[in-house]
């Protein structure tokens, strides 16, 4: 039998960070977040779910 590599294609689902304001760890789902056209480009401006204070998004990490 042949055989054929593959790859597993992963969705986001969410984000997760600490609040520069509050201190707190969040977690924000992905539909929430403005997703920039190239990832390498500024990702915006989300808000605090907790303290509700405007954090900018900086590098992320696939984790």
């Amino acid at each position: 039998m042949k055989q054929a590599d593959f790859t597993i294609v992963q969705r986001p689902a969410y984000i997760t960070f600490t609040c520069p304001h509050c201190g707190q760890d969040q977690r924000m789902d992905w539909d929430e977040v403005t997703e920039p056209e190239y990832w390498g480009d500024e990702w915006g401006i989300v808000n605090c779910p907790e303290c509700g204070e405007e954090i900018e998004l900086g590098e992320y990490d696939m984790g």
